[in-house]
């Protein structure tokens, strides 16, 4: 469960395996009509994924003898839900394909454990042992934006989560999340949000994260996880 801003979000990771019943080897199932807007939020298709998301979690906190075949048939029904109310779209994923994004998972892994040192494309290409081009191009086609931006977003949100639970001074946070200096930190602040690092970090409230452009994960306790965790099991959601 993570938190930012004013949303409290509830994020599921589904394993190939829960759809392998339901489709052939190399087929990929996506659900493009999954995408709640404010104006169709409410609808009972949206209410139900959140019922079964919130029992899930519950099951799984609250433990027990029949926890890990309940929270299999929640699953399951979950699962249901998603292909009967979202028009699931089958794509064929070629070995080539799963290769390549074999590849491109495991350069994301790497950024993200070594994001904090001087990290280069040549870096991640010997990491890779494939040719400079080759993942600079497969980055770019797997990512949509080039190695360096998408280090330098990572750095920079690493950074932002310091900025919000940490006192350390703006140095320290620039170059503990591997950027060069404090003016280059500064600059990229000034060129995403408008507004340098002090003054965003002045804008934060205690209890909260602004901006949408961070999180923090709340623990299994906390009043306000509990507190949605009931707003969607309420069987009036349903």
């Amino acid at each position: 469960m993570t938190q930012a801003a004013d949303t409290c979000a509830l994020v599921l990771h589904f394993s190939a395996a829960a759809f392998k019943p339901l489709v052939k080897k190399g087929i990929v199932y996506q659900f493009p009509s999954c995408r709640s807007t404010d104006a169709d939020r409410s609808e009972p298709r949206y209410r139900v994924i959140r019922f079964y998301a919130s029992q899930l979690f519950r099951i799984l906190q609250q433990g027990g003898p029949y926890a890990q075949l309940a929270a299999k048939a929640t699953l399951e029904l979950l699962t249901i839900h998603l292909c009967t109310q979202f028009e699931p779209k089958n794509f064929n994923t070629l070995p080539e394909d799963l290769e390549r994004r074999a590849i491109a998972r495991r350069l994301l892994e790497y950024v993200e454990e070594h994001y904090t040192s001087k990290l280069t494309l040549e870096d991640l290409a010997d990491y890779a042992q494939y040719n400079r081009t080759y993942v600079s191009t497969l980055f770019k086609q797997i990512v949509g934006i080039n190695f360096h931006e998408y280090l330098t977003r990572v750095r920079f949100q690493h950074a932002l989560n310091d900025l919000a639970i940490t006192n350390d001074n703006l140095t320290d946070i620039a170059l503990r999340n591997g950027f060069a200096d404090l003016k280059t930190f500064n600059a990229r602040f000034r060129a995403t949000l408008q507004r340098t690092p002090a003054e965003y970090r002045a804008s934060l409230s205690p209890d909260r994260v602004v901006d949408g452009m961070t999180r923090r994960f709340l623990a299994p306790d906390d009043p306000i996880l509990q507190k949605k965790l009931a707003e969607y099991t309420h069987i009036g959601m349903l």
